[in-house]
């Protein structure tokens, strides 16, 4: 993919990398009535490709994690609230023993509320600043809140989370509440979707203090200069150390299918690489975890590729874009959304933020197949 995060730059240098997995789907809703989410099998995937070797990574092993459960919990608020609280503590507990120990975590979920437990991580030891490259704002609850009382979806909702909002049995763990100051988060790839001002509070994410380059920004000021702005800002945030969350439905879905919401504006593999780069060679970058890639619908494991592969796979035309050897396939509508009737609340795109700019895209070529691998070696 050519995103280059090398031993030999920035926080990396002299420091091993570590590659933790965090396999918890409990943050997303059942694709569909008594399934489970797929995400769970992010880091086998990964592994199985391997990645560890191909990094040049120790392997740090995985959090436990408590069986998928549709359980409503009033107290939280968030669907499995309890059991969600209880990874995140753990998660913060190991990625906490990497930190001390000098390593650089590479975090291999699971969903996206596997951010939740490594902010709580950096919180305990320093002020913290975060790099949230997503295709959805995570911050944005639904207007009709009772439609979800007790079932919120906290891999749809974990920037609002981590900057101290909702239930303190989430945001509050340990009183470090918030793991995050929004000033120092700067939300990379979001998008808008037809409906999501009308479905959502997205006036909220707006009058925060989140600094935002969307996705239409990215394509026109590129990858590198994005990822040097962003860079610069975390680094004058006055933050000890800044975290980085790469969901990967901030790809298009021509390029990264295999996501509960597939991203019809994302940006392109050559675009998230130099982003990466730049955020990997700072020196205030303590670490990084992936989200959301989901192998059960990847049959062909052309999604694992993109992450973990040095080279490309075999490229062919869909209707003018080259992209992965399978042919791309409609996925049902968000697991952090919601059931029929319900909008969906992973759809986490909001309208244009105050201090956000930009928008959505087609798909171009990418001439790099990898994101992880080639980002850490």
């Amino acid at each position: 993919m050519g995103c280059e995060l090398r031993h030999d730059q920035g926080m990396t240098s002299g420091r091993r990398l570590a590659v933790l997995d965090a396999p918890t789907n409990l943050g997303l809703r059942p694709p569909r009535p008594g399934a489970e989410p797929g995400v769970r099998g992010l880091a086998a995937a990964l592994r199985a490709h391997d990645l560890v070797r191909r990094i040049g990574a120790t392997d740090a092993g995985a959090v436990a994690v408590s069986p998928y459960g549709d359980v409503a919990d009033d107290e939280t608020g968030f669907r499995n609230g309890p059991a969600i609280a209880t990874f995140t503590s753990a998660l913060a507990d190991r990625v906490g023993e990497l930190l001390d120990d000098k390593a650089f975590p590479v975090v291999l979920g699971g969903d996206c509320s596997i951010m939740l437990g490594a902010m709580l991580a950096l919180r305990r030891r320093r002020t913290t600043a975060l790099a949230a490259i997503d295709g959805h704002d995570d911050y944005s609850l639904p207007r009709d809140e009772s439609a979800y009382r007790g079932r919120f979806a906290a891999a749809g909702l974990d920037l609002w989370l981590a900057t101290g909002h909702g239930s303190p049995v989430l945001s509050d763990i340990d009183g470090r509440r918030p793991y995050v100051e929004e000033s120092r988060v700067v939300q990379i790839g979001m998008m808008r979707e037809d409906g999501d001002d009308r479905d959502f509070a997205t006036e909220t994410f707006e009058a925060s203090d989140i600094v935002c380059h969307r996705a239409r920004d990215i394509r026109r000021d590129g990858g590198s200069a994005t990822g040097r702005a962003a860079r610069t800002y975390l680094e004058g945030s006055d933050a000890d150390a800044f975290w980085v969350h790469l969901d990967v439905d901030v790809l298009h879905r021509d390029h990264m299918p295999a996501v509960d919401s597939p991203n019809p504006f994302g940006i392109t593999p050559d675009e998230l690489a130099p982003i990466l780069s730049e955020l990997v060679a700072s020196p205030s970058c303590a670490g990084i975890d992936v989200a959301i890639y989901d192998p059960e619908i990847d049959p062909d494991g052309s999604g694992a590729r993109l992450l973990a592969d040095r080279r490309r796979p075999p490229q062919e035309p869909v209707g003018g874009v080259h992209v992965g050897s399978r042919p791309v396939r409609a996925i049902s509508r968000s697991s952090r959304g919601a059931s029929a009737g319900i909008p969906t609340a992973r759809s986490k795109s909001p309208s244009p933020p105050v201090r956000c700019s930009g928008g959505d895209r087609t798909a171009t070529s990418s001439r790099h197949a990898s994101i992880v691998c080639r980002s850490m070696s």
